[in-house]
């Protein structure tokens, strides 16, 4: 019997459900203790790429040099392509 196989989108949706530590690639419910430690010997904590809770690319001071080179295709994002996250509320009555 073969494996199943997800198409593109189906896998970006189920990586959404389940977001993964970006050190060390394992769920958030592998992290120990109550600073999320990462598993083994990693002196890490859990981390992903998701920006703070309700705010988008476009909150973000760095959006119209990212939308510029490229690094972005729409503001609406709530992941960022950098890491460490670069997110920087933009300053107010911008």
């Amino acid at each position: 019997m073969g494996s199943i196989r997800l198409a593109p989108s189906e896998v970006a949706a189920e990586a959404e459900k389940t977001p993964r530590c970006v050190h060390c690639a394992r769920p958030k419910a592998m992290h120990t203790g109550d600073d999320f430690s990462c598993p083994k010997a990693y002196k890490t904590k859990f981390g992903t790429m998701d920006l703070p809770d309700g705010k988008t690319c476009g909150d973000c001071a760095h959006t119209p040099r990212c939308l510029a080179l490229g690094y972005t295709e729409n503001a609406d994002m709530t992941r960022c392509d950098f890491f460490p996250v670069r997110f920087m509320a933009k300053a107010e009555g911008r």
